[in-house]
């Protein structure tokens, strides 16, 4: 602390000096380190952004997703209380009303959660065994509506047996519902929309793909198109940071994310270090 109550960040540092002599050098590294903590308040700020921006172009088909249960549920309802109206309803016919109830209602609080867990940050929850498969499972949770709705085609491709990585799930969910959005975008004015999710084991990788059948990225973009803010979108469509977000996260836990194009389609490849058999 300064005379003055501030805090400051000093460097101290002894360089020798010829016939043992010693050099202190003091280096005030506070206006640095104020800096630094701007800037990674920024990027906070930037990645909220590009969540936000996520759920808000998934928000037209999750509303479609709960709604239908709503009237699924609405329905089971009135018809149970049209018959007690009557004078009663059969057993068996209360117990498949109530069921109906009971298991749309397991459905709407899934993609609650599903919701909840993408809207929050994931990049402070440790590293535990992570399955793809599941990871898959809650990206679709989100996505699926939105597919089937604007009559994309939505392709999966896993492997029978599960594959494991060393990962933060939630962060995973959100790299996939990103390459997701990305994909659909690009398909959106395809006369035949065409999207594969599919799951690899190469060499020491797990490699997690979204492959889409759109226009494609031009070879000289593909560096760019990473980068943050970068967008070949319509103005006002989208952040410029689900991409650059999406390579972060796969380079936080330690993969890389690449484009390429196999078998005609542009592919967002995810690989992510293998976690060992136990």
């Amino acid at each position: 602390l300064t005379k003055d109550k501030t805090q400051k960040v000093i460097l101290v540092s002894i360089v020798p000096l010829p016939k043992g002599k010693k050099m202190t050098v003091f280096r005030d590294l506070t206006h640095e380190r104020r800096q630094e903590k701007i800037i990674e308040a920024q990027q906070e700020t930037m990645i909220e952004s590009a969540r936000l921006s996520s759920l808000g172009e998934m928000a037209a088909g999750i509303a479609h997703e709960i709604n239908n249960p709503l009237a699924i549920i609405q329905g089971s309802a009135d018809l149970v209380h049209a018959a007690l109206e009557k004078g009663g309803m059969e057993p068996e016919k209360l117990a498949r009303s109530m069921e109906r109830i009971s298991s749309t209602v397991s459905r709407i609080a899934k993609i609650i959660t599903g919701l909840k867990s993408f809207a929050r940050d994931g990049s402070k929850d440790p590293f535990v065994p992570a399955s793809l498969k599941a990871v898959v499972g809650e990206a679709l949770e989100l996505c699926q509506s939105r597919y089937r709705h604007n009559g994309v085609e939505l392709i999966l491709n896993l492997p029978e047996e599960d594959v494991l990585v060393a990962a933060r799930p939630v962060q995973l969910a959100q790299l996939l519902v990103n390459l997701l959005n990305n994909a659909f975008d690009a398909v959106e004015n395809q006369a035949q929309k065409k999207v594969c999710i599919g799951v690899e084991i190469a060499g020491g990788d797990a490699c997690l793909r979204v492959l889409d059948n759109g226009p494609g990225v031009p070879p000289e973009l593909r560096d760019k198109i990473l980068q943050p803010f970068f967008t070949t979108k319509a103005p006002g469509k989208g952040t410029g940071l689900g991409l650059s977000l999406s390579r972060a996260i796969v380079e936080s836990h330690g993969g890389r994310l690449e484009i390429k194009t196999i078998g005609g389609l542009t592919c967002f490849e995810a690989a992510l270090p293998l976690l060992p058999a136990a």
